[in-house]
């Protein structure tokens, strides 16, 4: 065997004499490396040798003939901040998806219905337009790990167009609903709350009642409803004034879980004798996390056949209220809060699955796929 060989580093003593060189006493070569230039001369013919001088005894002078694909070996810092980037991406992009929907309902959806949902259609038209692209094939991926990635981020993408739409209508319906409608309606003052049933006072587009200052509410003739996990309260409102089948009751306080059975009511400013003020609880059009004004309205039903009252056929529901602000700015808070915790836990989620979305990506990679 030629002594010059490039590729043989030294022999082991015990097969100086033999003809089958030692499996260890060779490595594959380090091409276009600087390594292998203008080296002959230095006594350092390995440039992985952790001895000093060239030791090519030293048992530290195995080299590897190939880098491992696992990323542990050698990971530069670009691919390293390459990997935090696609993570940081992969879930910020599909939170902001979720956070435009949920928004568009609270802000968007009752002054121009139609716009808010062209928006929600073309976003999720192009998230589902990305997801057929991927299943059939019409970009090449170029590799099986990239294939895995772009799958999780479409899926992750797909289920912030849910998230949203399903947070943002609970949101919508159950606190923006009324917040808009008390900033839409109109305010009337030295309202009675006793109305003729001959010659009725209709407010259809009333959002705020200031009352006579001798109403009151009814205390002794207030009704707890049980629902399936809520209290429906109701109370009516009157002015001291008998009620008989000339007159009807319009008004009714309502409230939920601030009140018992029977002649209890604590809801809002109940306990507030200076308090004259009722906030119209409007029917919404179309419902679709249930209908607590139904609730109500069975519970004025039957306060109506317990204390045998002389009530409208179509009964105004009002909060209680001293200053009708104070309920508007509970609606904003109890909307943005609901908006909060959603998000909250959208992007825990969301996170989660990027996280495991580039675990698997990598996994592939490590094998060469």
């Amino acid at each position: 065997m030629d002594a010059n060989d490039p590729f043989l580093t030294h022999r082991s003593p015990q097969h100086s004499g033999s003809s089958e060189p030692d499996q260890q006493s060779y490595r594959m070569p380090v091409l276009d490396s600087p390594y292998n230039q203008n080296n002959n001369n230095s006594g350092q013919h390995d440039p992985f040798n952790y001895g000093s001088g060239g030791n090519s005894n030293n048992k530290n002078t195995r080299h590897v003939s190939m880098q491992q694909n696992d990323g542990s070996v050698g990971k530069s810092p670009w691919r390293q901040r390459n990997y935090k980037t696609s993570i940081v991406f992969s879930t910020l992009l599909p939170f902001s998806l979720f956070a435009a929907i949920v928004l568009n309902y609270c802000y968007i959806y009752h002054h121009a219905a139609f716009l808010a949902n062209i928006i929600v259609y073309g976003l999720a038209g192009a998230v589902l337009s990305g997801l057929a692209i991927l299943m059939f094939g019409c970009v090449p991926i170029k590799s099986h790990s990239h294939k895995i990635w772009y799958t999780g981020f479409i899926l992750n993408c797909l289920f912030a167009v849910i998230a949203g739409v399903a947070i943002g209508l609970y949101t919508y319906h159950s606190s923006y609903f009324y917040y808009w409608s008390i900033n839409a309606g109109n305010s009337y003052d030295n309202v009675q709350p006793i109305q003729v049933i001959d010659d009725p006072l209709s407010y259809p587009d009333a959002s705020i009642f200031t009352y006579s200052q001798d109403t009151k509410l009814q205390l002794d003739k207030a009704l707890g409803l049980h629902g399936v996990d809520r209290v429906y309260c109701v109370v009516p409102v009157t002015d001291g004034s008998d009620v008989d089948a000339n007159n009807v009751i319009q008004y009714f306080a309502v409230g939920m879980d601030c009140c018992n059975d029977r002649a209890s009511f604590r809801c809002d400013s109940a306990s507030d004798n200076t308090a004259f003020t009722g906030v119209v609880v409007p029917d919404q059009d179309a419902v679709v996390f249930g209908s607590t004004n139904e609730q109500y309205r069975n519970a004025i039903t039957q306060a109506t056949a317990v204390y045998d009252l002389s009530v409208s056929d179509n009964p105004t529901l009002v909060r209680w209220a001293k200053d009708a602000s104070v309920i508007q700015s509970e609606y904003l808070r109890e909307g943005i809060l609901t908006c909060l915790y959603g998000g909250c836990v959208f992007l825990f989620v969301n996170f989660a699955v990027a996280c495991l979305t580039h675990r698997a990506a990598k996994q592939q990679m490590s094998v060469g796929r």
